[in-house]
């Protein structure tokens, strides 16, 4: 009976570790995700102005949501074990390069 109380009490503790883990990946994922996008809306907005100061905001834009490409792709691929194949559907594998 005590083993049975002390491997509950890890039970227990494992699973709130895990959804800890699930969560803590999914929100940061999900903040990366809408960083990135509204990087990509600012590069797609300005990306053809002819104004010089208008061009450099879409390409430090770029720039940004590219950097947030690579972060976000590294960081699925190290941590997509939380999720045991069943990835929400608000969270890609990867983000692309613009």
């Amino acid at each position: 009976k005590v083993w049975n109380n002390w491997f509950h009490s890890v039970q227990v503790a494992d699973n709130e570790t895990n959804y800890q883990t699930k969560k803590n990946v999914e929100d940061t994922c999900r903040s990366m995700i809408a960083s990135y996008n509204n990087d990509k809306l600012v590069y797609l907005q300005y990306k053809d102005s002819t104004k010089d100061s208008e061009i450099e905001i879409s390409n430090n834009a770029r720039t940004r949501a590219n950097q947030t490409a690579t972060v976000y792709n590294e960081y699925v691929l190290k941590n997509k074990y939380v999720w045991n194949n069943n990835i929400p559907s608000d969270i890609y594998m990867t983000l692309d390069i613009i």
